[in-house]
Order: C-alpha cells, then sequence, then structure tokens
C-alpha cells in the first residue's frame, strides 16, 4: 500500500503539474503516456514479432504529433492526411509478409491505434481550441482529477459497502456500490468545483463529470475485460502497485472522445 501510495502520488503531481504549466507540457507528458499504452496495447495482442508494431508505433506517434501541430498552428490541418504514408506501408507490410496471419496483424495494428492513441488524440482537442490554438488547462485538470477521485470513491466504497458485483464475469473485484460511490463522491468534488469557478459553465462541468466519472467506468471494465481475454493481472508495471499505462488510462477509451464531441460541436 505505501509504495501504491507512493506512486500514486508522484504521477498525480507530474502529471497535475505538465498540464498546469502549458500547452508544450500537457502534450510531451500524454504523448509519453500514449505511446506506453500503444507498446502495452500491442505487446498483450502478440504484436512484438510483426513488422506491424514498429508501423503501428509510428503511425500512432505521427498522428498525435500532427494533430497537436494542427492544433497548435504549427502547421495545416491538411497535413494530417500524411498520416496515409505508413498506412500505406503497413498495407504492404500485410500483403508481402511471410506471416500465417498477415491481415490478423494489420487488424490488431488497427485497433490499437483506435484503442490506445485516439482517446490521448481526442484530449488534445478538450485542451486546444481548434480554431485558435489557444490553450486551456482546466477542462483538462478537471476532468482528470474527476477521474480519479471516481477511483478513489469507488475503491473506498466498494471497500467497505461493496456487496453486488457490477460485471462478475469481466471484473469480480468491481461492485455496484463502490461505481456508485465513486460516481457521486467525484459528482461533489465537481459541484464544489463549480462554487470555486463561478466563471466556467455549469453544463461543461457537468459534462465533464459525466465523461470522468459514468463513461470512465465503461472504460475501465473496457480494459478489464481485454486483460481478461489475454490471461494477464495487469497491462504492464510502469507504476508500482497500479500497473501499466492502459491500466492507469483505460477510463479515456470513451470519456475523452466523448469530451471531444461537445468541445468541438457544442463548445465551437
Amino acid at each position: 500500500m505505501g509504495k501504491r501510495t507512493a506512486s500514486g502520488a508522484l504521477f498525480v503531481v507530474l502529471t497535475v503539474a505538465c498540464i498546469w504549466f502549458s500547452a508544450f507540457s500537457f502534450l510531451l507528458i500524454f504523448g509519453v503516456f500514449m505511446i506506453g499504452a500503444l507498446f502495452e496495447y500491442y505487446k498483450l495482442n502478440d504484436l512484438k514479432d510483426s513488422p506491424q508494431y514498429i508501423l503501428g508505433i509510428l503511425m500512432g506517434l505521427a498522428l498525435y504529433v500532427l494533430s497537436a501541430c494542427a492544433l497548435t498552428g504549427v502547421l495545416d490541418f491538411k497535413y494530417l492526411l500524411f498520416i496515409i504514408l505508413p498506412f500505406i506501408f503497413s498495407v504492404l507490410a500485410a500483403t508481402f509478409s511471410s506471416a500465417k496471419t498477415p491481415y490478423v496483424d494489420f487488424a490488431k495494428m488497427t485497433a490499437g491505434l483506435v484503442y490506445a492513441c485516439f482517446p490521448f488524440i481526442a484530449l488534445q482537442y478538450v485542451g486546444l481550441n481548434a480554431g485558435t490554438g489557444a490553450y486551456d488547462s482546466f477542462p483538462v485538470l478537471l476532468f482528470m482529477v474527476t477521474v480519479w477521485c471516481t477511483d478513489t470513491f469507488a475503491y473506498l466504497s466498494g471497500k467497505f459497502m461493496g456487496r453486488n458485483l457490477l460485471a462478475k464475469s469481466i471484473s469480480p473485484g468491481k461492485t455496484w456500490e463502490g461505481t456508485l460511490g465513486g460516481v457521486i463522491g467525484s459528482l461533489l468534488v465537481v459541484v464544489g468545483a463549480s462554487q470555486l469557478f463561478t466563471d466556467r459553465y455549469l453544463m461543461d462541468l457537468l459534462v465533464i463529470w459525466f465523461a470522468g466519472s459514468a463513461l470512465a467506468v465503461v472504460g475501465d471494465l473496457s480494459e478489464s475485460k481485454l486483460k481478461r481475454s489475454v490471461k494477464v493481472k495487469d497491462s504492464g508495471s510502469f507504476m508500482p502497485g497500479h500497473g501499466g499505462f492502459l491500466d492507469r488510462f483505460d477510463s479515456l477509451l470513451l470519456s475523452a472522445p466523448f469530451l471531444m464531441v461537445y468541445f468541438l460541436l457544442v463548445k465551437a
């Protein structure tokens, strides 16, 4: 527990500092997290011995960097089309591969981009205004705090009150009581934030809360299903007592794209 608490505290402090400091530090730290998550996804799906492994990593990095450059005004959005180049190479690699299932590897590579890369790219759009490139750390910070509070309150509620399993076949440790405790506890945090930051629209705060609590729970279950399907306990070991990158950021799977759509369509 001591190791888990220390590594968790260090992770939170570092992440909050990078989000708060500047757009560059925000993009840099989450870019590192994204590459770590993609490495783990490909490892879990036995892709390390395939040429699609390196191509997938390169494509994920290219997508992340090109998107960040477009959002910050360094490049025009049309340059995102350059992602077609590693995609062509990946098709060629599958076509001329001597592997028994080359297009299964190609499918795993593509799925990894959707599962482990897109949520982090979506988070860019939450912090950066697509029209001006202006950086606003508040929605990203509140979103991450909501996710962390949901996890913490869910753990405590489940430990002391958990009786009814939420999804026994997927994650036997999660209970309805713990889940509800996490959702309600994070709501109280967001309500508190609404009292401190009165210049923020209440609807924005509620949408961030919904994404960081309810949708985050679904993302957590999704990653639990992935790990159960390949018979592992943790996706990796980069954080002692917490697991890997995917374990720490599974909550982004649905929540970050949902927030991206909200900020692009409703807040544009």
